[in-house]
C-alpha cells in the first residue's frame, strides 16, 4: 500500500476504480434480483447473464480504440463516468415503473450501453499505470489493483442484498447509489488529472485514424512484439484453455453439493455454498496480494502451471468424493491460484508491450479469454446434467493433465534452451 501513498496518479486511479467497482458490484447482483421478480423471470435472468459477457466480447475493439487516444485518456475516462451518471440516473427513473417487457428492455439496454462504455475505461486502466508507474513497481500495482477488486466485489454483494432490504426492494435507490459512484469515480480522476503523466508515445504523432486496415496492422504488431517472447505466446494460448476449463468449476460445484450429502456442511446446501465462495474469494484476495510481495517473482508461466495444478487437483478431490474438509483446503488453494493468474498477465503485457499496443492486447485477451467460457461450461454441465458428475470432473481431471504435462514439456524445452 506504500505505492498508494507516494504515487498521487496511482492513487487517484485506484480510488476511482474503487467508487466504479462497489457501484457495478452491488447493481450486478441487484438486477439479477430485479430480473428474478419479473413475472417472465427465466428469460430475465438468462438475458441479464448474456448481458454480462458483451463487455468482454468487445475489449478487442474498445482496446483499439483506445489505444488511438494515447493524449486524452483521463479526458475520455472522465467524459464517460458523466455519461455513465446520467445513464443511471434514467435507469433510476424508469426502474420502479410497473415491470413489462419494454421496462426491462429499457434498463437492460441502458446497462448493456454503460457496461460498454466502461470497457473503454477499463481498457484505459493499464496504459494509465503504464505511463504513471515505475517498471520496478508495476508487479506491486497490479497485485494492489486486483486485490482491491477482489475484496470489493467480496463485501459489496454481501452489503448490496442487505441495503436492498434495509431500503425495502428500492431498486430506483440502487441505481442512483450507482449513479453517484460513477460521479464519484469522474471525481477522482478530475481532482488527480495535475498528476497523471504522458506516455513516450503521447509526445509523439500518434495515428488517431480508425480504419480496419490500422486494425490488422496493430494486432500483428502486438503479436509480434509477443512473440520474441520465449514461449510467451504458446503460454498464453494455454492460459485461454486453462481459463476455458476453470469455468465450469463453480456451477460443478454447485452440482456436486447439490447432490452428495458428505460434502454439506451441518448438512445446509446455503450455508456450504456460502463458505466455499467465502473460502474462494478469501483465497483470491490473498493470491492477488502474493503476486506482489512473496511471489513478485513468479513468472506468468509459473503462474499458469499452478492454476491449472489447482484445476487438476480441484477435479480430483470431488471426482474420489473426499471429506469437505480436504474439499476447502484444495478449494482455498485453487482460489490463491486464480488470483494470481490476472496480476502476473497484466505485469507481463505492461512489461513487454508498447505503449501505443497495451490496451489492444489486454483487450485482444480479454476477448479470447471469454470466447471459450460458455462453450467449456455448456460442455461440461451438459455432461453432468445428462451423463454423470463422475464423467464432467473426469473431463476436468483429463484435460487438466493434458495441459499440465504440455506446459511441463515446454518448461524443459525452456530450460534446455537456456543450459
Amino acid at each position: 500500500m506504500n505505492l498508494i501513498k507516494r504515487n498521487p496518479a496511482f492513487r487517484a486511479i485506484q480510488g476511482a476504480s474503487i467508487f466504479n467497482l462497489v457501484g457495478l458490484s452491488i447493481f450486478n447482483l441487484v438486477f439479477l434480483i430485479y430480473a428474478q421478480q419479473l413475472p417472465f423471470k427465466n428469460i430475465a435472468i438468462s438475458l441479464v447473464a448474456i448481458a454480462n459477457t458483451v463487455p468482454s466480447l468487445v475489449s478487442l475493439i474498445a482496446g483499439y480504440i483506445v489505444d488511438k487516444q494515447t493524449k486524452s485518456l483521463v479526458n475520455l475516462t472522465i467524459l464517460i463516468r458523466v455519461g455513465q451518471t446520467g445513464l443511471f440516473l434514467i435507469l433510476a427513473w424508469f426502474i420502479n415503473q410497473n415491470a413489462n417487457v419494454g421496462i426491462f428492455a429499457l434498463v437492460l439496454g441502458i446497462n448493456i450501453v454503460s457496461d460498454l462504455l466502461g470497457e473503454f475505461t477499463r481498457n484505459a486502466q493499464l496504459p494509465l499505470i503504464k505511463q504513471n508507474v515505475a517498471d520496478e513497481d508495476i508487479p506491486t500495482a497490479m497485485s494492489i489493483n486486483a486485490s482491491l477488486a477482489q475484496l470489493l466485489e467480496l463485501i459489496t454483494q454481501v452489503v448490496g442484498v442487505g441495503l436492498l432490504s434495509l431500503i425495502g426492494n428500492s431498486f430506483a435507490v440502487i441505481g442512483l447509489i450507482n449513479a453517484i459512484s460513477f460521479l464519484a469515480s469522474g471525481l477522482f480522476f478530475l481532482q488527480g488529472r495535475k498528476y497523471f503523466k504522458s506516455s513516450q508515445s503521447a509526445n509523439r504523432q500518434v495515428n488517431t485514424k480508425l480504419s480496419l486496415k490500422d486494425f490488422r496492422y496493430q494486432l500483428v504488431k502486438a503479436y509480434n512484439t509477443l512473440k520474441v517472447k520465449p514461449y510467451a505466446v504458446t503460454t498464453i494460448v494455454i492460459m485461454i484453455f486453462a481459463f476455458s476449463l476453470s469455468a465450469p468449476i463453480d456451477p460443478l460445484i454447485n452440482l456436486s453439493l447439490a447432490n452428495r450429502e458428505n460434502l454439506l456442511i451441518a448438512g445446509n446446501f446455503g450455508l456450504t455454498i456460502t463458505v466455499f465462495n467465502v473460502v474462494f474469494a478469501t483465497a483470491m484476495i490473498m493470491g492477488s496480494i502474493f503476486a506482489g510481495t512473496l511471489l513478485k517473482k513468479m513468472s506468468l508461466h509459473g503462474a499458469v502451471g499452478f492454476a491449472i495444478g489447482s484445476i487438476l487437483g480441484i477435479s480430483m478431490v470431488l471426482l474420489l468424493q473426499f471429506s469437505v474438509g480436504i474439499t476447502l483446503i484444495v478449494l482455498g488453494i485453487s482460489g490463491i491460484a486464480s488470483g494470481l493468474v490476472m496480476p502476473k498477465l497484466n505485469t507481463f503485457i505492461l512489461q513487454s508491450v508498447a505503449d501505443d499496443n497495451i490496451a489492444l492486447v489486454g483487450g485482444a485477451l480479454t476477448t479470447v479469454l471469454t470466447i471459450g467460457v460458455p462453450i467449456a461450461q455448456a460442455l461440461l454441465l451438459v455432461i453432468g446434467n445428462t451423463l454423470t458428475l463422475t464423467i464432467a470432473w473426469l473431463t476436468e481431471l483429463v484435460i487438466s493433465i493434458m495441459l499440465l504435462g504440455y506446459l511441463l514439456l515446454m518448461t524443459m524445452k525452456k530450460r534446455k534452451a537456456i543450459g
